[in-house]
């Protein structure tokens, strides 16, 4: 994560305002990764969805709400 905020940063600061970074390692918890130990689960895709989708909507300059089917009402 270190080394990806460190390109990141240097990207950035040649290409103000162009250069985005969505941190999908931190959006995901060890249990949100499947049986075979590298993919995301079902909750893992969520979550990263749900990551992507904040970045892009931010660098957008737009907020707005992503909810799933399986969703509850508390945005579980």
């Amino acid at each position: 994560t270190q080394v990806v905020r460190a390109v990141h940063a240097q990207f950035a600061a040649s290409h103000p305002g162009q250069v985005y970074l969505v941190d999908n390692y931190a959006a995901l918890a060890p249990s949100d990764i499947s049986a075979d130990g590298v993919h995301p689960g079902s909750l893992g895709h969520q979550k990263l969805a749900r990551s992507w989708h904040a970045g892009i909507t931010a660098a957008l300059g737009r907020a707005e709400e992503v909810r799933f089917a399986n969703q509850d009402a508390a945005g579980a």
